[in-house]
Parts: structure tokens; sequence; C-alpha cells
């Protein structure tokens, strides 16, 4: 069994509350719903924090819901933030995450790879977009509280 673990960034103040809530990739499939119904009528920014292969399936359900029919998707799926490309093998060549590959096959998603979640540049950026939520899976950086 497959657990992630997720914590919802609820940015419509900044600093962000925060809930955190366990689920398994089945019960993220079921929770499609509730996690829609979060949302008022109008479509709303949403920011996805993950690196390895297990976060890729996360934001795959994601993407998936956020392209439904119009009439149904009260979200967007903005951009998504992930660990810089790492060396790797032998030859230590600097290698994408899964949830960076995932995200470059998808064009209309901006993608941030910062070397620290505290870089002032990213921060800014992501003010400047003002995600209405943030979810992490697997992200692998500690967020600084200005997050």
């Amino acid at each position: 069994m497959l657990l992630i673990s997720f914590m919802l960034l609820i940015a419509s103040s900044w600093p962000s509350k925060v809930l955190s809530f366990h689920s398994t990739a089945s019960a993220l499939r079921r929770s499609n719903n509730n996690i829609i119904r979060l949302f008022s009528s109008s479509v709303k920014k949403v920011v996805f924090l993950g690196t390895p292969e297990c976060a890729v399936e996360s934001l795959e359900l994601l993407y998936q819901a956020s392209k439904a029919s119009v009439d149904e998707s009260k979200f967007e799926i903005s951009a998504v933030v992930t660990q810089p490309p790492a060396p790797a093998g032998r030859k230590k060549k600097l290698t994408p995450s899964p949830v960076h590959i995932f995200t470059e096959s998808h064009p209309d998603i901006q993608l941030f790879y910062p070397e620290k979640a505290k870089d002032v540049d990213f921060l800014a950026s992501l003010k400047e977009m003002q995600p209405d939520l943030c979810i992490t899976a697997a992200y692998g950086n500690f967020l600084p509280t200005k997050f």
C-alpha cells in the first residue's frame, strides 16, 4: 500500500494556513470530488510540490481532474515545484526528477525547481502567482514559515 503524505496550504491570506492529512493513492482517486468541493464556483489556482515517482501519480490524478470538462473542474494546476536536477549514476550526469519530467510533457504548467524553498526570488514568484491552494507530496525540502 502506497502512503502519500499531503500538506495543504490554503493561500487565501499570506502566510498560508496549514492542513495535514494522510491518504493512499486509491483514496486520492476517490477524493477528487472532495478536493473539487473545497473550491467555490470560480476556477482556483493550485500549486503542486513533489519530486519522486510516487508524487507523479498524485500529480497525474490532479492534472486529469483539472482537465475534466469545463463545467466540472473548479481548479487548474498553475505551477509545479520540484527539486532541481541532481547528479546520478557513475558519470554524475544531471538528472531531472520524475515530477520534472512529467511537467515538461505538459507545457501548460509552469515549472519551478529552486535550490532551496526559502529562495527569495522563488517565494516572490509564488506570492505573485497568488495560488489558492498548494499541495505537497514528498517534495523533499523543508518549507519556510514565509511559505
